[in-house]
């Protein structure tokens, strides 16, 4: 189905199909604002408008043509990348390259999700005051809670394995920070 003939009709459609919100949709396409830069119109006329639009056969239609475009769009790019990091890992292994096929795996997990980049939150620098392990599991508690700090303490093996079991239960911070450490090897 090609583009509607009415403009604001088509308009109205993509707009919809971008905000998933009528009114919005709506809002958008038909009202104005005014000096005091509030769209003109009742926000119940606009719904009611919107849902009138929303009810009409073509709008509909092409409602539907235009998600599924998108979406056909989307599933292709995502598919090709896919495939192409595929290739690359299986040419890799077939040139017997190592760090390739490490690289083309890294990208095949990034994109699916499975490796996230680190981001820092908070400000750049905000740790740098702090001389100890307990000073930064302080600031955790501070900024996310006792949960999140009793599992940054569990994380970083800072317990015997006994009194990790114990903490498993979201509990004061300080008992943990003052319980002994567990051992320094590395898993």
């Amino acid at each position: 189905m090609p583009a509607l003939a009415n403009l604001r009709h088509e308009w109205f459609c993509q707009e919809f199909v971008r905000s998933k919100k009528q009114t919005e949709a709506y809002r958008i396409v038909y009202c104005q604002l005014d000096k005091d830069g509030n769209f003109n119109g009742s926000p119940k006329a606009q719904w009611n408008n919107s849902k009138r639009l929303l009810k009409r056969p073509e709008v509909k239609a092409r409602i539907q043509e235009i998600a599924m475009i998108i979406k056909r769009k989307s599933e292709s790019s995502y598919g090709k990348v896919r495939n192409d990091y595929q290739r690359a890992l299986d040419m890799a292994e077939s040139l017997g390259r190592p760090g390739d096929m490490i690289s083309a795996a890294r990208e095949q997990a990034r994109l699916t999700g499975l490796l996230v980049e680190r981001q820092e939150f908070g400000k750049a620098g905000e740790f740098d005051m702090m001389e100890n392990i307990s000073d930064v599991i302080e600031k955790v508690k501070e900024e996310a809670g006792d949960e999140a700090a009793s599992a940054l303490v569990r994380a970083f093996n800072l317990l015997d394995n006994q009194k990790q079991e114990e903490a498993a239960a979201p509990q004061d911070t300080a008992a943990l920070l003052e319980a002994e450490p567990g051992s320094d090897a590395v898993n």
